[in-house]
């Protein structure tokens, strides 16, 4: 048992030990929190792909190894230096991060997953974990070791802090800047072993990463348009903000706009505008936002009559839901969604709460629908954001779970972007889909939707689309345009490579290949 000469000695002894404790906590939470806010930062260039988690998992790794080897330069002025450069590099991301990851999409694919993962993730955890050396150098004789179990237990809380807490509940954004100054205020408690000029570098550290994080996030954004309202509204309309949230998965914004006495509600999701709403008009506005009013008039395409009961993978803010009641009111709606926020939000705010009784069941669409018993008239499937389609509701597997859950004559509608052409990708899913169903056609629209429609039997689709007595008029005008400009689906036997099976996939490198071609989502 070590004995301490006197009282000042022992309590300066428990001063720094809890000092090391409280440091490599933190430092354990920064350098995984840091990785997995990344993984919801590059998601829009890259998607929640596996090369993207292999990237961000492997650039930590490295980081490690790294801090570890060159910590006695990164700290040669003590701990203070790189816990404020690196809470400093955080909080200048708003700033700089989009325009410099943009910039890498014209890389291969894996290659830009591994810089995109340097540029958030490896650059702070150098920083960061060259501390955790300098804690077990400087340590007692035995509690080394205790130094990594307690940055372990800090590597939990940021994982699990980050994921469960500070992205759901206060943002990515805030998140982000949180951890930044959780970083700087670290720096200060260790600023008395830094030499003088070190105390000025993490002053200059900390009053810039402040002001860079507050002007940032403007100068970040294009066409500089506050979060909420993007380019896509008018820019003489009143606004009047409705919801604007962060879920586990997606930034929410709800607000109305007013323009000539005309009241429309939007919804964006990551700052992507999903629809305009007028609750006067039956169908949706605007030819960007036709395929709502085509896959609504879909409902009249299954055979022998039109659909009774619809399954929606995707519920967005409802308004497909609430076009199909508006038509028909006896129409039986069952929708998947993943995301509880989007269903909150459309439940408050949005059609779906004036769509009248609807079943909604929350979570993955592919383990619903296997777990699913009911049998359906008609299937769409509208689960793509932007430029990003979770690729397993792309394979083979997923589509055969969809036709057992079709009634004989029933349809499926799959939306996905046109630009998936460019990559080889939209011809990919269309093989995939025909090599299930045996009758697959193809409608493409102007405002860059491609509907992929299929069916288990042979009934022409010429057929189907005809009018029948009693059908609204919009929709069968709708329906006669989908004839007019309906083609063949891609047959298996005329695409490059294998098809698209749980197996084999390579959807998340060919939408890499479309986000240089679309307005990229934002998460900051």
């Amino acid at each position: 048992m070590r004995v301490y000469s006197c009282p000042e000695a022992y309590a300066d002894v428990k001063f720094k030990r809890m000092k090391s404790v409280i440091t490599s906590v933190w430092v354990g939470v920064l350098t995984l929190g840091i990785e997995i806010l990344a993984g919801r930062l590059l998601a829009p260039f890259f998607g929640s792909s596996l090369h993207q988690w292999a990237a961000l998992i492997g650039v930590a790794l490295l980081a490690y190894v790294v801090g570890y080897a060159a910590y006695a330069r990164l700290t040669r002025w003590g701990p203070s230096i790189p816990l404020a450069a690196g809470g400093f590099y955080l909080l200048s991301f708003p700033l700089w991060l989009y325009p410099g990851v943009d910039a890498l999409l014209g890389l291969p694919f894996a290659l830009a997953t591994v810089i995109g993962a340097i540029f958030v993730v490896g650059v702070p955890s150098v920083l960061w974990a060259s501390i955790l050396p300098y804690l077990q150098h400087h340590s007692e004789p035995g509690r080394g070791a205790r130094i990594l179990s307690w940055s372990a237990a800090g590597n939990l809380i940021g994982v699990w802090g980050v994921a469960f807490v500070g992205v759901p509940v206060i943002g990515t954004r805030m998140t982000l800047g949180l951890l930044g100054v959780l970083a700087l205020v670290l720096a200060l408690i260790w600023i008395k072993e830094s030499m003088a000029l070190g105390r000025v570098v993490i002053g200059l550290f900390f009053v810039g990463g402040a002001l860079l994080f507050s002007l940032g996030p403007s100068s970040a954004r294009r066409n500089n348009t506050p979060w909420e309202f993007t380019n896509d509204s008018s820019p003489t309309s009143v606004k009047k903000l409705l919801v604007s949230r962060d879920s586990a998965y997606q930034h929410i914004a709800v607000w109305d706009e007013t323009e000539g006495g005309d009241t429309r509600r939007v919804l964006a999701l990551n700052n992507n505008v999903q629809f305009l709403w007028n609750e006067r008009e039956k169908l949706t506005a605007g030819i960007r936002y036709e395929y709502y009013n085509f896959t609504t008039a879909a409902a009249l395409w299954s055979s022998p009559a039109r659909a009774k009961n619809v399954l929606i993978l995707g519920l967005g803010g409802g308004l497909i839901p609430w076009q199909l009641r508006g038509f028909f009111p006896d129409i039986d709606i069952t929708t998947f969604e993943l995301d509880p926020g989007v269903a909150r939000a459309a439940a408050e705010v949005l059609p779906f709460a004036k769509s009248g009784k609807s079943e909604v069941r929350l979570g993955d669409g592919r383990i619903l629908m296997k777990n699913d018993t009911k049998k359906y008239d008609y299937v769409l499937l509208d689960t793509f954001l932007n430029s990003y389609v979770p690729f397993h509701l792309t394979t083979r597997e997923f589509f055969d779970l969809v036709r057992l859950r079709l009634n004989p004559g029933g349809i499926l509608v799959a939306n996905f972007h046109t630009v998936f052409a460019s990559s080889g990708l939209l011809p990919k899913l269309e093989a995939t889909i025909r090599s299930v169903f045996p009758s697959v056609a193809v409608v493409s629209l102007p405002a860059g939707t491609t509907l992929i429609m299929a069916a288990p039997d042979m009934i022409p689709w010429s057929e189907r689309l005809q009018p029948r007595e009693g059908q609204p008029r919009e929709l069968v005008e709708l329906s006669q345009r989908a004839l007019d400009t309906m083609r063949p689906a891609t047959a298996p036997d005329q695409v490059d490579g294998d098809l698209l099976t749980d197996d084999h996939n390579d959807t998340e490198q060919r939408l890499y290949e479309t986000r240089k071609l679309v307005v990229v989502s934002r998460t900051l």
